[in-house]
């Protein structure tokens, strides 16, 4: 669980025989928070232990009520990714404007220019898309369940790609723990795995299409 450390309320969807799923709020004092070791250390993750814990039942109940919430945490995830290889490329652009090697900035180079041009066409389809997906969402005129998984694979997709470039333009700094781009490098690909994975996603948007 993300940030469970720092949470007042905790938000479990638990079964109840009869009912199926539901949601309830359980108060973060009468949980056991274990920290695991992450890939991403600027996320905090823990293994949160529930026994015989007093719970408030909200509002929402069944298969359908959970499955909402999950695509619609992929979505605003998809958004965060969008946000975080708009980032890297502008990082990689503003290192390819300065750093000097053989007697010119790198960015006159066509091999790092033409990547950093493949970069920004890949970053604007992506963010057409996932606007898009967020605005439809937003009017009412929605499947979550779709939008939300296409926004995921898109996002998640790009994200690493350009954070990878970004370690690349920077070449031998990008791989140090000095540098954010690191930091990028694990938050992309940590977080493809985030409210379900990759893979997930792409066999339900297989299966819608089918």
């Amino acid at each position: 669980m993300l940030d469970a450390q720092a949470a007042d309320l905790i938000l479990v969807s638990a079964r109840i025989e009869g009912e199926g799923l539901a949601w309830f709020a359980v108060d973060s004092s009468a949980v056991e928070c274990l920290p695991l070791a992450a890939y991403d250390l600027t996320r905090r993750q823990c293994r949160v232990r529930l026994v015989s814990c007093p719970a408030r039942r909200l509002a929402g109940t069944g298969e359908a009520s959970v499955r909402r919430v999950l695509d619609m945490a992929a979505l605003a995830l998809a958004v965060e990714e969008l946000g975080g290889a708009a980032a890297c490329l502008d990082a990689a652009t503003e290192y390819a404007k300065v750093r000097v090697q053989f007697g010119r900035a790198i960015g006159s180079f066509q091999a790092v220019k033409h990547r950093l041009a493949d970069t920004l066409i890949e970053l604007e389809l992506t963010r057409s898309l996932v606007e898009d997906c967020v605005s439809t969402v937003a009017s009412k005129r929605e499947d979550v369940s779709l939008l939300g998984s296409l926004a995921k694979v898109s996002a998640s997709s790009t994200y690493q790609r350009i954070a990878g470039d970004n370690i690349q333009v920077h070449g031998g700094i990008g791989y140090t723990w000095e540098h954010d781009a690191q930091l990028y490098f694990k938050r992309a690909f940590s977080g493809a795995g985030l409210f379900g994975t990759l893979d997930q996603h792409r066999d339900n948007l297989a299966a819608r299409a089918a």
